[in-house]
């Protein structure tokens, strides 16, 4: 059942989240409102983590459900037949000083609420200090993972320590910081959040340490291999990232999950095995659709005998107006299964024991055109509900799970050399439920680093994943030809690294004199 814990958040605190907070960067209004009269309980502290929980999910509902940050910058998504989406400058990596400016007005909100709630928790007086020692735990951790993302798309950023309320002074609207400097905090923040939490995960739709390991896992991957040259790395990073794999894995909170594929991805985050941390959706309580329903097939362009075999929209509400890339389809269609097996869902089939696709297409994918294109994806269906005539595309989003961190300790290992026969096994293990041979290609280091990045696409397709992984290999321009057209070869030039990120919107720098524009995007 659906977490109800989660029913009251965007009601109960839609008065409390919005106020005493200015825009960092677009400073046009001020409230010296910091809600005097909430901050007297416990209970109250607890309301409003849950809040900046709440937040978060909502930040990732916007722009096409962040989407267009990450995959939609990638040949994994295109526009579908009903589009157009990512066809604006971001995604089609054609961004300017003037045009597909970016506005973190959402992150700096919940900025704002974490380090709003770090300096009044202070007076609150707790019975059990366990619970005050966990809420702050929890808040250092959405505040590293929101900066975390700051970083990942605008490159250097303000970093905002303490909550912005009332009117500050011109000296006080605040410069872009460094990304190292950022990324510090980010790490500090992480370190207060793993000691502070509980063990174990309580529930997979809020913060935990495991959730905790996870963030750290990725930050030092990041730190690891983002900036530095092209087949370089900074091997110290990359082994606190292994360790903290590690840590997730002798929790023995989480597993790699066996069965069908397709069961990996339920509607309750707490339903499967492989699930750290999750985006909580409801259809009945709301928010009642996750950013999926873009890449899903409505059912008047599904031909009539393929209609009702697969987990459609009843009418048009599912909107395919993002179908499934051609770097996607391509890297799908390498492997082969070592039994045919037959695709329920593929009408053009003519030899019903002819199909070699990995499993993983046919529990995920659909090919609507008969084209042999893996056009539609239906990897987070929702639930059809009959008494409504429509589908919910209500699936819990997974933020983190452990087939993304075995897979990540894979490229760690990978990169630091060494450990070839490891490499090869978490390949092996997750090509298995494929049906797909273990591996037998090449084994040097960047052969397998291409397998890692295509076995990443496979597993965690639609999952907002790819595009980091391919900033960190430094092979954005090979997987992504529009990138290579617009701004060069990033393997090879690292003055292209710039346009990894997205310049700041014009309307932000006109409010804000100490701003400048991203590098790369300056006006000449």
């Amino acid at each position: 059942m659906k977490n109800i814990l989660n029913i009251f958040i965007p009601i109960v605190l839609s008065s409390l989240l919005f106020v005493g907070c200015e825009d960092h960067l677009k400073v046009d209004t001020y409230n010296d409102i910091t809600g005097g009269s909430f901050w007297q309980s416990p209970g109250d502290a607890q309301t409003y983590v849950i809040g900046i929980q709440a937040d978060v999910a909502a930040t990732y509902l916007s722009q096409s459900g962040y989407m267009s940050y990450v995959d939609g910058r990638t040949d994994m998504l295109r526009p579908g037949g009903l589009g157009p989406r990512f066809t604006n400058p971001p995604e089609l990596h054609t961004q300017t000083a003037t045009l597909g400016g970016g506005n973190w007005r959402g992150w700096y909100e919940t900025v704002h609420h974490c380090n709003l709630f770090l300096q009044e928790i202070e007076a609150i007086t707790f019975e059990d200090a366990a619970k005050k020692t966990e809420l702050i735990a929890i808040v250092h951790f959405l505040r590293a993972f929101t900066y975390f993302d700051l970083v990942r798309i605008f490159g250097d950023v303000p970093l905002v320590k303490e909550p912005t309320t009332g009117k500050p002074g011109l000296d006080a609207y605040y410069s872009r910081s460094p990304k190292a400097e950022v990324l510090d905090f980010v790490k500090t923040d992480i370190e207060a959040a793993i000691a502070g939490l509980p063990n174990g995960i309580a529930d997979k739709n809020f913060v935990s340490k495991i959730a905790a390991y996870a963030l750290k896992a990725e930050v030092y991957m990041w730190t690891g291999k983002a900036y530095t040259a092209r087949g370089s790395a900074v091997t110290a990073d990359l082994n606190t990232a292994i360790a903290a794999i590690d840590a997730i894995e002798t929790s023995n909170t989480v597993s790699f999950n066996t069965g069908p594929w397709a069961s990996t991805f339920t509607r309750e985050a707490n339903d499967s095995p492989e699930y750290i941390w999750a985006h909580y959706y409801d259809y009945i309580v709301g928010p009642v659709r996750n950013a999926h329903w873009l890449i899903t097939i409505r059912i008047d362009n599904v031909p009539d005998t393929m209609q009702n075999t697969f987990p459609i929209a009843y009418t048009d509400e599912g909107l395919n107006r993002v179908e499934i890339g051609n770097t996607m389809n391509n890297v799908f269609k390498e492997l082969q299964t070592v039994n045919p097996h037959v695709d329920p869902y593929n009408q053009y089939d003519q030899v019903t024991m002819d199909d070699y696709r990995d499993l993983r297409y046919n529990a995920t994918m659909l090919d609507i055109y008969g084209d042999g294109s893996l056009n539609t994806c239906f990897k987070f269906p929702g639930i059809g509900v009959d008494a409504d005539n429509r589908r919910y595309w209500d699936n819990d989003m997974p933020l983190y799970r452990w087939t993304d961190m075995l897979l990540l300790k894979a490229e760690a290992l990978n990169t630091i050399g060494g450990q070839t026969a490891a490499v090869v096994a978490t390949l092996d293990m997750t090509r298995a439920r494929g049906d797909i041979a273990p591996y037998a290609g090449a084994t040097d280091q960047a052969t397998l680093e291409d397998e890692i990045i295509k076995e990443r696409m496979r597993e965690l397709c639609a999952e907002n994943k790819h595009y980091w992984d391919l900033i960190r290999a430094h092979k954005v321009a090979q997987y992504v030809p529009r990138f290579m057209t617009n701004r060069g070869d990033d393997s090879t030039n690292p003055a292209v690294w710039d346009f990894y990120y997205w310049p700041v919107a014009e309307s932000v720098l006109i409010q804000n004199g100490n701003l400048t524009q991203s590098p790369g995007y300056t006006v000449k």
